[in-house]
């Protein structure tokens, strides 16, 4: 989705602008993420889940922008794990 799509670019323009890779701390590599995560807030699409405590439970929220679904059979309790 473009929410998820614009959501991954600011994620990556916010690693870019930190200290990690930014040491001469240019403020125009902040402003870019900031631009970046503005555009996703912008969309209307996502916002803050109404019971923090209901987000964990629920299966669909307006908080959630990247989220893999799998089915009961696929579940890792109902399955050996082997790391």
């Amino acid at each position: 989705t473009i929410g998820a799509a614009l959501s991954l670019k600011s994620r990556l323009l916010l690693y870019y602008a930190s200290p990690l890779f930014n040491t001469s701390n240019d403020a125009a590599r902040w402003k870019n993420a900031m631009d970046a995560a503005k555009a996703v807030m912008d969309l209307g699409t996502y916002n803050l889940h109404p019971d923090y405590q209901g987000l964990f439970n629920a299966i669909i929220s307006p908080e959630i922008i990247h989220a893999k679904y799998v089915s009961q059979g696929n579940w890792w309790p109902n399955r050996s794990c082997r790391w």
